[in-house]
């Protein structure tokens, strides 16, 4: 990904792995439109950005300190963070007050960012990120060195071997995502939302202050409907507001689709920004999309894939996003990027109403859970729509299903909620952070991406809310409140009349029956039944004969059971699974040539 490429050392940086660090972070560069800035050399650290040339980061230099922020900040302008970051320069040397200066000013800021602190003369690195970890970073500590990157590719060619994690690899089979901090990698973390590290060049130590944000049991949660509405579209307006404002020089581009998130960002942004369009995908949703952006009277343009010249394929693209985007077909996702930049020119903003009804209307379990224990046996014995076979992954791997219970029961019991409902809530918020997020950042090669339904003030009011009373009806509420107009189109995924009260109060109904475990599952498992029909066999075929190409390589066979694979791929009709494993096949084989050829080639 675009972003920060650092490492760190107790001892001098020899001329050996300076040479390997420019080489790496020069490799970072993956498209023609990236740069490679050199910001901060010296024999205990060095510091670089490997980005698009219109990528937002600041950089203070002084004699004391070299502070770096990556990623935008939209609650306060520029000059104002300017002088932040220089009242922390000129105090670099304080250690408390550096620290107390990262806390408050992760906590006051609303946007996507990392921020890199360096103090010149007592060899002290900070890092600090947003507080919700929107901008996914990476770091290892290997013994007296210490990495940081947006990419993990970058960081294996600097660790000793370069090894996997079985257990991370069996969640990401199973749900989409490594648990908590771990990566696909051994040794290699991912930086956890609200997190500021700092790491000691003269000891070669390491320490970690983490918060959560937000908390989703203990106090009361918000019932009353006008109060939600109203609260929300509040929260939601200042979100768009600011975003809208710190981009007035660009052209802010909308994805619009047939569903309800993007129509919201849509109807909010018309009102702080004078130059915006909505753009969509080539699909089943183009008619609703542009319905929606004729209602609002703005352009909006249908984009078509078709094979391009960027060169891309299947494997190119895990490597990309070092196997962390799952979704499968990404290489059409990364050509309708490129044709969106080709169309817009790198000037423009991405909007998208990602997290949207995640935090708003999808059905979360609030009945039915007795414990964290049965929470677990729930995770991995449901049907939920992003959930892999426990029996198929375990096989693949090698693994029992106590390691899969004992791993996935700790990780709950990370969680600062207690309710085991509200666990279940706060497990598919990561999912939607590390997951969806993931797949979200991919958007940042080619456009700077920003999400006002993942704005903290948003997020927040959002937790506030007493998760019975979220639904679609609650949804086309708030929708009202911004702007009518955004009721006019039909909810295409439901194929729903925004103005048709009675049938919005009977799918509320159905989704408050939802929220029981027993109800929800039944409910999956006929849809999985009603859905049930071998669609993309082409897409399937493909992927079983890479699959049954990669598994008989190094790394692979190390970490997969080489008996199970063929039999279980062979009669796979579970897009995720299948998708999921050649992924991390892909992964796998890629980070291993890529190590070896960098290594070859700068020692």
């Amino acid at each position: 990904m675009p972003g920060t490429n650092l490492i760190a050392s107790r001892w001098p940086i020899s001329e050996i792995l300076r040479r390997r660090f420019v080489s790496v972070a020069r490799a970072m560069q993956h498209f023609a439109w990236f740069k490679y800035d050199p910001v901060h050399m010296s024999e205990a650290a060095l510091i670089a950005l490997t980005t698009p040339s219109d990528y937002p980061n600041q950089i203070v230099r002084t004699r004391k300190a070299t502070i770096l922020l990556e990623g935008m900040i939209y609650n306060r302008t520029a000059a104002e963070i300017h002088a932040e970051l220089d009242q922390c320069a000129s105090k670099i040397e304080d250690v408390l007050f550096v620290r107390d200066f990262l806390a408050r000013f992760v906590c006051e800021s609303d946007g996507e960012f990392l921020l890199t602190c360096f103090d010149e003369e007592h060899k002290r690195l900070f890092l600090a990120n947003d507080s919700l970890g929107r901008l996914p970073v990476f770091y290892s500590l290997t013994g007296d060195t210490f990495l940081v990157s947006r990419e993990p590719k970058f960081i294996c060619v600097f660790l000793p071997a370069l090894k996997f994690n079985r257990l991370a690899m069996l969640a990401y089979l199973l749900f989409g995502f490594p648990f908590g901090k771990d990566s696909l990698i051994e040794g290699v973390f991912q930086l956890s939302p609200s997190t500021i590290l700092l790491f000691d060049c003269r000891t070669g130590g390491l320490t970690e202050e983490a918060s959560w944000p937000y908390v989703l049991d203990g106090s009361p949660r918000l019932t009353d409907r006008s109060e939600i509405i109203c609260g929300m579209t509040k929260a939601f307006s200042e979100a768009v507001s600011c975003r809208a404002q710190a981009f007035q020089d660009r052209e802010l581009v909308v994805s619009l689709s047939g569903g309800l998130d993007s129509r919201a960002v849509l109807a909010s942004v018309l009102e702080y920004h004078s130059r915006v369009r909505a753009v969509t995908l080539d699909g089943p949703e183009v008619a609703c999309a542009a319905r929606l952006a004729s209602t609002f009277g703005i352009r909006q343009d249908t984009i078509s894939v078709y094979e391009g010249d960027l060169g891309l394929s299947g494997m190119n693209t895990v490597f990309l996003k070092d196997g962390l985007d799952a979704m499968p077909c990404c290489e059409n996702l990364y050509q309708f990027l490129a044709e969106l930049m080709r169309d817009s020119g790198a000037n423009i903003v991405y909007l998208t109403g990602t997290y949207g009804g995640e935090q708003t209307r999808f059905v979360h379990l609030t009945s039915g859970i007795r414990s964290t224990e049965s929470l677990s046996d729930y995770l991995l014995n449901a049907r939920e729509e992003y959930k892999y076979s426990t029996c198929r992954a375990m096989r693949l791997v090698g693994a029992e299903f106590r390691d899969a219970r004992e791993s996935l029961l700790s990780y709950l019991s990370e969680f600062p909620e207690i309710s085991p409902h509200a666990k279940y809530i706060r497990f598919r918020h990561e999912f939607d952070r590390k997951y969806t997020g993931n797949g979200e950042d991919r958007n940042r090669f080619f456009a700077w991406t920003t999400a006002p339904f993942a704005a903290p003030g948003f997020v927040r009011f959002a937790a506030s809310i007493n998760e019975n009373s979220k639904n679609t009806r609650l949804f086309r509420d708030f929708l009202w409140n911004l702007d009518p107009r955004s009721c006019q189109v039909p909810y295409y995924n439901l194929g729903l009349d925004l103005h048709d009260d009675t049938r919005l109060r009977v799918v509320a109904t159905v989704e408050r029956l939802a929220r029981f475990a027993t109800v929800k599952n039944l409910l999956l498992s006929a849809n999985r039944i009603a859905n049930f029909i071998p669609r993309h066999e082409y897409r399937f075929a493909f992927l079983r004969e890479r699959i049954s190409d990669l598994i008989k390589r190094q790394p692979a066979q190390d970490y997969f059971d080489v008996k199970e694979v063929p039999e279980i791929v062979g009669g796979e009709k579970d897009a995720k699974g299948i998708s999921r494993l050649y992924t991390l096949l892909s992964c796998m084989d890629s980070l291993n040539r890529f190590r070896s050829e960098s290594l070859r080639s700068v020692g």
